[in-house]
C-alpha cells in the first residue's frame, strides 16, 4: 500500500492558522467572552475544515447558550468526523448525549433517541445516557423501552433512588406488572418507606387510573 502524499504548504499554513484560531477560541470561552469565542471557532473551522475540536468544543458553547440548531449542526459534523475517523469513546459518548438533548430542544424525538443510543455505546459503563435515554423513551410513551433503559442504568447503579422512581414510573404509565414489582422491590431495598409508598401507587395503577409519583 503506498504512503500518503506529505501535507502541502497551503494544508500545512490552514492546519497552523486553524490551531491558532482555535487557541484563541478557548481562551475567550475561558474568560466568558462568549460571542467573540463562537466567532473564533467558526474562523478555525473556516481556516481548516478538519479541525474536529472546534466543531465539538463549538457544539458545546452553542448548547450551553441556548442555541439548540446551532449546536446540532456543528455537533452533527464533529461527531461524524470523530466516527469517520475511528475515534471513539467516553468523550465521543458524552458529545452524542450533548447531541441527544439539543435535538430533544428542538422537538426531533427520534434523533434524540438515535444519538442516545450511540451514546450508550460509547459509555456502556456510565448509568446517565441510559437515565437520559429512558426519560426520553417515556416521553415519547413508548414504556416498554424506557424501562428497558431504566433497568440498564440501575444494573450500573443499584443505589441511585430516583433512577428506581424513574422506573417504577415508567412501569405504573405503560402498567407493566413484573416490572413495577421489580421497581417496588428495588425502593423497598433502598428505603422500606420509599417501597411502601411506591406499594400504594402499583396497587392504584392496577385497579384504577394511572397514578405515578407526584
Amino acid at each position: 500500500m503506498a504512503n500518503a502524499a506529505p501535507p502541502s504548504d497551503r494544508q500545512i499554513k490552514a492546519f497552523e492558522t486553524a490551531q491558532n484560531h482555535l487557541r484563541k477560541a478557548r481562551d475567550l470561552r475561558d474568560q466568558g467572552k462568549v460571542l467573540a469565542a463562537m466567532a473564533a471557532y467558526r474562523q478555525a473551522i473556516a481556516a481548516d475544515a478538519a479541525t474536529l475540536e472546534a466543531y465539538l468544543e463549538l457544539g458545546e458553547l452553542y448548547s450551553l447558550n441556548n442555541r439548540p440548531r446551532q449546536a446540532v449542526e456543528v455537533l452533527d459534523i464533529g461527531i461524524g468526523m470523530a466516527l469517520a475517523q475511528e475515534i471513539a469513546g467516553p468523550e465521543i459518548g458524552r458529545y452524542c448525549c450533548l447531541l441527544a438533548r439539543n435535538h430533544e430542544a428542538l422537538g426531533r424525538m427520534d434523533l434524540a433517541a438515535g444519538a442516545l443510543t450511540k451514546a450508550v455505546k460509547y459509555l456502556p459503563d456510565d448509568p446517565l445516557p441510559f437515565i437520559a435515554l429512558g426519560d426520553m423513551q417515556a416521553g415519547r410513551g413508548r414504556y416498554d423501552l424506557a424501562v428497558q433503559a431504566f433497568r440498564q442504568a440501575l444494573q450500573l447503579d443499584p443505589d441511585n433512588l430516583e433512577g428506581w422512581w424513574a422506573f417504577g414510573n415508567a412501569a405504573l404509565k405503560g402498567r407493566l406488572p413484573t416490572a413495577m414489582q421489580e421497581a417496588q422491590r428495588g425502593l423497598t431495598a433502598l428505603d422500606p418507606a420509599q417501597g411502601a409508598a411506591y406499594a400504594e401507587l402499583m396497587k392504584a395503577a392496577l385497579t384504577g387510573p394511572s397514578s405515578t409519583r407526584p
